[in-house]
C-alpha cells in the first residue's frame, strides 16, 4: 500500500529537497558575498605612498619610471603638489592610482601619507646603508608604531637601481630586521619587467586595512575650494560610513562641523 502526503504538506522526500536547495543557496550567496569583498573596486582610486629612506634616492625618476607603463600621462593634482594621479590599465581593467610621495626628512607628512595609503613602497638605496640615527631609521621605528600592512598585502620594497647578489642580500636582511615577512621579494623600479610585475599587483591584489584605520571614517582631501564662508572638499569615503552630525578633523587644523555631503557627479 503506497502512501501519499496530505494536500497542503510537503512529502519526506520533497522536504530533502528542500533543504537542500536552501542550503546551496546559502553556499552561493556565501560565495558572491566573498568574492565582492575581495573584489578590486576599480573605480575607486588606490593611494599608494612612495618614501625614499635614503637622501641619494632620486624620488622623481623613481615615480616617473613606475609610472610610464601607465597608459595616461599622470596629472599633478591642483590641491597639493605631493598628490598624483594616473590611470593604469592591467589587462582588460583600470585602475586609478593616487601617488603620494613625500619629501625626505619630513617625518610627519611621510607618516601621514602612510596611514592615508593603501599600500606602500619604500625605497632603498644600492649605496647608502640605513642606520640609527639615520632619519630613515627613525621613520621605520615610527613607521611599525603607527602600524603597517604585512608585506604581500600593502608593503612593497623597492630599490632604485640594479644591484648585484650580494647587495641584494644585505638589503633583504635589513628589511628582514623591520618586516620578518619580506619574503626575499625586492623590486627594481627602473627595470621594465618588474615595474610591470609591481604595477600589476598595486592594481589586481586587493589592500588590506588596519585595524584602527578601517574603524573610522576618513577622505583623501583630492581637490578643496572656497564657497563663500563655506570650504567644499573632494574625496572619497573610505572606512566606515561619514556621519554628518558628527565633527571632521582636518590634518594641523583642528576640527569642524559637516554642513553636507553629497554625491559627487562621475
Amino acid at each position: 500500500m503506497q502512501r501519499t502526503a496530505k494536500a497542503g504538506k510537503p512529502s519526506a522526500q520533497q522536504s530533502k529537497q528542500d533543504r537542500r536547495n536552501t542550503a546551496k543557496q546559502l553556499q552561493l550567496a556565501k560565495r558572491r558575498a566573498l568574492v565582492e569583498a575581495t573584489r578590486a573596486d576599480a573605480k575607486t582610486p588606490r593611494v599608494v605612498a612612495i618614501v625614499a629612506l635614503s637622501a641619494d634616492i632620486e624620488l622623481e625618476a623613481i615615480v616617473t619610471s613606475l609610472l610610464a607603463a601607465s597608459a595616461d600621462e599622470p596629472e599633478a593634482s591642483s590641491s597639493t603638489s605631493t598628490l598624483r594621479q594616473t590611470i593604469v590599465r592591467s589587462g582588460a581593467r583600470s585602475t586609478t592610482l593616487q601617488v603620494l610621495t613625500p619629501a625626505y626628512d619630513d617625518l610627519h607628512g611621510a607618516l601621514d601619507a602612510c596611514a592615508a595609503a593603501d599600500y606602500i613602497l619604500l625605497v632603498l638605496s644600492p649605496t647608502v646603508s640605513v642606520a640609527s640615527p639615520d632619519w630613515g631609521d627613525t621613520f621605520l621605528r615610527a613607521l611599525l608604531a603607527q602600524g603597517v600592512p604585512d608585506l604581500g598585502h600593502g608593503l612593497r620594497l623597492l630599490c632604485a637601481g640594479a644591484i648585484d647578489a650580494p647587495t641584494r642580500k644585505s638589503l633583504l636582511s635589513f628589511a628582514d630586521h623591520f618586516f620578518p615577512s619580506a619574503a626575499g621579494k625586492l623590486y627594481d623600479p627602473l627595470a621594465a619587467g618588474e615595474r610591470a610585475n609591481l604595477l600589476r599587483s598595486l592594481c589586481e591584489s586587493v589592500p588590506r586595512g588596519l585595524g584602527w584605520r578601517e574603524e573610522r571614517s576618513r577622505v583623501l582631501t583630492e581637490a578643496l575650494e572656497w564657497d563663500g564662508d563655506d570650504l567644499l572638499l573632494t574625496g572619497h569615503i573610505r572606512g566606515r560610513p561619514l556621519d554628518v552630525n558628527r565633527l571632521v578633523h582636518l590634518g594641523g587644523i583642528g576640527d569642524f562641523r559637516i554642513k553636507a555631503v553629497r554625491r559627487r557627479a562621475e
